[in-house]
C-alpha cells in the first residue's frame, strides 16, 4: 500500500532528522530555546537574567512580544542590539547596571526612552563613555543630561 509505504518513509526521514539533531547538541539546544521562547513568548513579563555571565542580550528574547522587564544587570555584555529595544514591543523597563565591558547601546535607545513609561539602568558601566549618536546630534545639553540622568561613566 503506496499511503503505508509513505507514512513508513516519513517516520524514517523524522527518525534521521532526530538522529541527527541528536549528533549535534548545538542544534538541540538552539530549537529547544526557540520552543521555550515561542511559548513563553505569550505570557512572560518579567525577565531576570542577572549574573550569568552573558556576553550579549540572548536573541531569543525579541520573541518574548508581551516582556515588559528585562533584567540583564551584572553580566558581560559589550553591546545591546537595536533589536531589542524595537522588537520587543511590551518591553518598558532594561536593567544593564553593572555590566562592566557595556561600551555601545545602538541607536534605537533615543527612541525607546521618548516613549512613556520607558527606562533603563545603567548605573556602574565604566567603559559606557558614549551616548548613542541621537543624543550626541542634539548637543551638549543632550549629552551632559545623558550621562547625569543615567549615571554612566564618571572620568
Amino acid at each position: 500500500d503506496d499511503s503505508a509505504a509513505a507514512a513508513d518513509a516519513a517516520d524514517e526521514e523524522e527518525d534521521d532528522s532526530a538522529a541527527a539533531a541528536a549528533a549535534d547538541p548545538t542544534r538541540v539546544l538552539e530549537r529547544r530555546r526557540h520552543w521555550v521562547a515561542t511559548r513563553l513568548g505569550s505570557s512572560l513579563r518579567e525577565l531576570d537574567l542577572s549574573q550569568n555571565e552573558l556576553k550579549e542580550v540572548p536573541e531569543n528574547v525579541k520573541l518574548l512580544a508581551r516582556l515588559e522587564v528585562l533584567d540583564v544587570s551584572t553580566n558581560e555584555i559589550a553591546y545591546v542590539d537595536d533589536a531589542l529595544f524595537d522588537q520587543v514591543p511590551a518591553l518598558t523597563r532594561v536593567d544593564l547596571q553593572n555590566n562592566n565591558v557595556l561600551e555601545d547601546l545602538g541607536s534605537s535607545l533615543p527612541k525607546f526612552l521618548k516613549k512613556p513609561g520607558h527606562s533603563i539602568d545603567l548605573a556602574n558601566c565604566p567603559e559606557l563613555r558614549t551616548p548613542p549618536s541621537e543624543v550626541a546630534d542634539a548637543g551638549a545639553a543632550a549629552v551632559v543630561t545623558f550621562f547625569d540622568h543615567y549615571k554612566v561613566a564618571e572620568g
